[in-house]
């Protein structure tokens, strides 16, 4: 998992980055033809959303219950969030206008 503590706009940038490539490779390893999206609409359809559009959805309850996607996936979430709080600060880019 890439957590790590950043000190510039430029690290943070560089690991969220990092940890979407990550997360883009774990999806396509541990399913191979499979991209992010397959897994979002994989897990919204388990949540009971009506979403399967023409998608193949035979492996959607083992993609959306793919513990090491979870895990690249919240790392990338985390690392993102890093990024926009330097590069942003506490209230977000629009924050300045409240």
């Amino acid at each position: 998992m890439l957590l790590q503590k950043v000190n510039s706009l430029s690290a943070a940038r560089d690991l969220a980055r990092d940890s979407k490539l990550r997360f883009d490779k774990t999806v396509a390893n541990n399913f191979p033809g499979r991209n992010e999206w397959d897994w979002h609409r994989a897990r919204a359809s388990i949540a009971g959303d009506n979403c399967r559009r023409n998608d193949d959805t035979t492996d959607d309850k083992a993609l959306a219950e793919d513990a090491e996607i979870k895990a690249a996936s919240d790392a990338y979430i985390v690392n993102l969030h890093k990024y926009y709080l330097l590069r942003d600060g506490e209230h977000g880019v629009l924050g300045r206008y409240t």
